[in-house]
């Protein structure tokens, strides 16, 4: 996926605040973006698939460079998907849950990059995932989709996160709640959007028929 850097948005950004500095409008558009992406799901991707291995329940995900899993939508073992739940609701389930063998039927995630899978697998069964993605804060930008459907909304976003901001030249407190409710507006259009399959379709290659 082609990736658009933060700064791509500067002077959509600054031409609001132009007394802020630089470096801290690409830290708002960063903060922004990724909250985008944790609320909306609108980026999403099939991760690589692979095979279980008998009497282990325990499997890393990995998602692409720069990028964290921000939900995982969907778990298929051997083209079953399997039910989300959380570790205390396998308490309920099964007294033992860590000690059942058969097909997995559930799954919970250890943390944002662990799956487990219960009951462990008693032989090998393909897994394909679909996962909703948000950029590390490490990385410099996010995929050109973003910028490209949401360019107004990422903008919005950066000007209310630094129009908050106190005793600052650039600080208005109306116009930033006026920014952020055009901010939440885009995640709710875009999120509903990503539901009815659209980012599915549009912001990745994937394979129509792979779940």
């Amino acid at each position: 996926m082609a990736i658009v850097p933060y700064t791509q948005w500067l002077p959509y950004v600054q031409v609001n605040v132009p007394d802020c500095p630089k470096a801290l409008i690409v830290e708002a558009i960063r903060q922004k973006v990724i909250e985008f992406c944790q609320r909306s799901l609108f980026l999403r991707q099939e991760l690589d698939g692979f095979y279980t291995v008998a009497d282990d329940n325990e499997y890393d995900l990995s998602p692409p460079v720069d990028n964290n899993i921000a939900q995982l939508l969907m778990l298929k073992v051997n083209k079953r998907e399997l039910e989300p739940k959380t570790q205390d609701d396998m308490e309920e389930i099964y007294q033992e849950w860590r000690d059942q063998s058969g097909e997995p039927q559930y799954f919970f995630l250890k943390n944002t990059n662990t799956a487990i899978l219960v009951p462990k697998p008693i032989s090998i069964y393909p897994v394909r995932i679909l996962v909703a993605l948000k950029p590390t804060q490490a990385a410099q930008g996010v995929d050109e989709s973003i910028f490209e459907e949401y360019k107004d909304a990422i903008k919005h976003g950066a000007l209310a996160y630094l129009m908050l901001m106190a005793e600052k030249t650039w600080s208005n407190p109306n116009m930033s709640a006026f920014y952020q409710s055009q901010f939440d507006a885009a995640i709710t259009d875009s999120k509903m959007r990503a539901e009815k399959g659209y980012a599915l379709r549009k912001t990745f290659r994937v394979k129509p028929n792979y779940f």
